[in-house]
């Protein structure tokens, strides 16, 4: 089950309102994480935000006995930097929730993702996960999947 957590369609490509939009998108996020759960810690730059948004509650005793399992080595490395205990995939048999990013959005919620190196581990861990949030802010969002991202193609 996917769930969408998206700000600010209305908003103007300004790049300090679109930071401000992906760190209401990170803060709502994790707004879903309860104690105890074992979360998936995607990529990109709103997926980091969540992270940082975690290990602040964290830290803040506010959220206890959560484990991350990220999606690639740097998701691993930010969450420990912000004090959030990492195990790898291989030692969890569940994943409650996962955070993850898109490259683009259309109206339908649709999305394109696996522009970064970490497309197959994220993959995995949506699969394994009770429920995929997908971090979306309006400077992903476009009429139609493409326009923005180029999709490639492999012909053999």
């Amino acid at each position: 089950m996917y769930t969408y957590v998206k700000f600010g369609c209305e908003a103007a490509m300004d790049p300090v309102r679109i930071d401000a939009l992906k760190r209401a998108v990170a803060k709502r996020a994790v707004e879903l994480v309860k104690p105890g759960m074992v979360i998936g810690l995607g990529t990109g730059s709103t997926a980091s935000l969540a992270i940082e948004e975690l290990g602040k509650l964290v830290q803040q005793g506010k959220l206890k006995d959560v484990l991350g399992v990220g999606t690639s080595y740097q998701s691993r490395i930010l969450a420990r930097q912000f004090g959030i205990k990492t195990v790898d995939l291989n030692d969890v048999i569940h994943i409650d929730i996962a955070f993850d990013g898109a490259d683009e959005v259309d109206p339908s919620m649709n999305i394109l993702k696996g522009g970064g190196a970490a497309h197959t581990m994220g993959k995995v861990i949506d699969t394994m996960a009770k429920k995929s949030v997908i971090l979306v802010d309006q400077s992903k969002v476009v009429l139609q999947l493409g326009q923005i991202f180029p999709v490639p193609v492999r012909i053999p």
